[in-house]
């Protein structure tokens, strides 16, 4: 507050108290630390007892398909909506096709999608690449026309479309010798 001349003569001064603001901010900062580390510790733990689980599926089954579709199934639980494994053993002109779908509405379109490939004897074209160049193929989005070039067939595409799918990633599977011997397709 200024006098006649323009001198300072008062000071007016206004303070608050912010003690109670900042105790309250530290704590909602904190409290989103300790659920962050919650979501992480409650992601290894996740992570983990799937590695447990597909352990104890690997030791348990002496019969390979048992063992593939308990995978697919673990899979389905932990990772993806679907799994469909596709095993093939050029000597023994052998083809194991396992297929599972989280959803108990999607596991007869599951099957159908299984009796056809099995029967047409015609891999997706998406496969094919994989099983030729021994790389995972990832699908971020998987729109209509991506679907139709994956198809072989109409029908096939008509099923895919069905069964619903986002995005996709085909695995292949390789034996020690680095030979491709099949694939697994995980879809959300």
């Amino acid at each position: 507050i200024m006098d006649e001349n323009g001198q300072p003569k008062y000071l007016l001064g206004i303070s608050e108290d912010i003690t109670a603001k900042k105790l309250a901010q530290e704590q909602a900062h904190k409290l989103l630390e300790e659920q962050g580390a919650r979501k992480e510790a409650e992601r290894n733990a996740n992570y983990f007892s799937f590695l447990s689980e597909t352990s104890k599926v690997l030791s348990s089954y002496t019969n390979s398909k048992d063992i593939l579709q308990k995978f697919a199934e673990l899979i389905t639980l932990n990772l993806a909506d679907w799994c469909f494994i596709e095993l093939e053993d050029e000597m023994l002109k052998h083809q194991s096709v396992i297929v599972h779908h989280r959803k108990t509405e999607k596991k007869k379109l599951m099957q159908e999608f299984k009796d056809q490939r099995v029967q047409d004897q015609q891999r997706c074209n998406s496969m094919n690449q994989v099983i030729q160049t021994g790389e995972t193929e990832f699908y971020n989005k998987v729109t209509e026309d991506l679907m139709k070039k994956a198809s072989p067939n109409l029908q096939r595409f008509r099923l895919l479309k069905k069964i619903g799918m986002k995005s996709a990633m085909i695995v292949p599977l390789k034996s020690f010798n680095n030979n491709v011997f099949g694939t697994i397709l995980f879809a959300i």
